[in-house]
């Protein structure tokens, strides 16, 4: 879908003079604010279309706007498939499979404890690039209310290349 709407004049200055100091993710709340304040997409029981009331939501500071095009180098992206596909994901389904839920339940506790007091004796040591990784990610995720749309993304990959997985499987 695409939609096109013009501000004119003064409308258009004083939009721009309200924009110019703005960060990135007020900018794009600013902007989609100025959209539905200016037009409204109505069914045609006058009740907004669905898109349109997201959009408001987001205009109003409900939910996090994520970004329009996915960045070749999302790094929490590619952490969370490796996690689910390159092998973690497989050792909690071992644990889970040999100790039931109370192994599963007890695996879980161990790894929120290994991860709680990092660099202590018995627990997570940081490695030395991580500081610079998490850098990265902030920036890619500067909300936390955006890591359901990282998480479905990232599931969504790992279905299309077991697809793709299968189809190049099945041509041989």
């Amino acid at each position: 879908m695409r939609i096109e709407g013009e501000f004119r004049h003064k409308a258009a200055h004083a939009i721009l003079s309200d924009l110019k100091d703005k960060d990135e993710e007020e900018l794009g709340q600013k902007l989609i604010g100025y959209v539905v304040n200016q037009w409204l997409l109505t069914d045609k029981s006058k009740n907004l279309i669905p898109l349109w009331q997201k959009l408001t939501d987001l205009a109003n500071g409900s939910g996090a706007i994520p970004p329009l095009a996915p960045m070749l180098t999302d790094r929490l992206v590619q952490e969370i498939k490796w996690f689910l596909t390159g092998g973690a994901a497989g050792v909690f389904y071992r644990v889970f499979q040999l100790f039931g839920e109370v192994g599963k339940g007890d695996f879980l506790l161990l790894m929120f404890d290994y991860v709680e007091k990092p660099n202590e004796k018995e627990h997570f040591t940081i490695p030395g690039n991580m500081s610079k990784d998490l850098e990265l990610i902030q920036k890619q995720h500067p909300n936390i209310e955006t890591i359901n749309y990282y998480l479905k993304r990232a599931v969504k990959e790992i279905e299309e290349e077991k697809k793709t997985s299968q189809t190049d499987q099945s041509k041989d």
